[in-house]
């Protein structure tokens, strides 16, 4: 009877439900976070709330939690190991938090909340995607004063990525401005265009949550 009662959690833990939904969900993102064209991108717009979907058909399916929280009130007397209960316990609340306690109205709003945050995070992936999709270009080795080696060699490296085989490029990130803010002792106009990159991604950022 435990071994049987203990499938089910297994049965959500491991093999299925979702699983072939998660291998690709996976196997999606590793894609869109690898692989970051145009067309991806837009693709994850129309994908995220699909997923975001199939998980609530997931944790909101009745019968299923029926018999995990039947599973949970008993664990205490069911003979279970520590490291059985721990996974009862982490499946049960998993579903609980996810929504599964819920009445059938508010787990429709919910799900609708969980696709409309998908969307959003997908557009504002996009967003942030394009803002880094820009950055200042260094022609002179002058430029590059004061630099670490690791930080000029990452420059040529991002420059190399995008043809500019001879050059520096310093992307419109952190972790590339700051450190060429901090090290860099080149002349004013160089500093000054890669502030320039920086603020402006500021001041877009600030533009869109007015």
């Amino acid at each position: 009877m435990r071994q049987r009662r203990l499938s089910t959690i297994l049965f959500c833990r491991s093999s299925a439900p979702g699983a072939p939904i998660r291998a690709c969900d996976g196997m999606f993102f590793v894609m869109i976070d690898n692989e970051s064209t145009p067309e991806y991108r837009a693709l994850n717009k129309e994908v995220a709330p699909r997923l975001a979907a199939a998980d609530d058909e997931i944790y909101f399916d009745a019968g299923l939690f029926k018999r995990i929280e039947t599973i949970y009130g008993s664990r205490s007397g069911a003979g279970l190991t520590a490291e059985q209960v721990r996974l009862v316990e982490r499946t049960y609340n998993e579903f609980a938090r996810s929504g599964a306690t819920l009445n059938a109205a508010d787990k429709t709003r919910l799900s609708q909340i969980n696709q409309e945050l998908a969307s959003l995070f997908a557009d504002f992936s996009d967003k942030l995607l394009a803002d880094e999709n820009t950055w200042v270009v260094l022609d002179s080795k002058a430029d590059l004063a004061g630099l670490p080696d690791s930080i000029v060699s990452a420059a040529a490296a991002a420059a190399s990525d995008h043809q500019l085989d001879g050059k520096w490029l310093i992307v419109n990130t952190r972790s590339s401005v700051e450190p060429f803010l901090t090290f860099s002792t080149p002349s004013r106009s160089a500093r000054a265009g890669v502030a320039q990159v920086r603020q402006s991604r500021r001041q877009r950022r600030c533009q869109r949550h007015q």
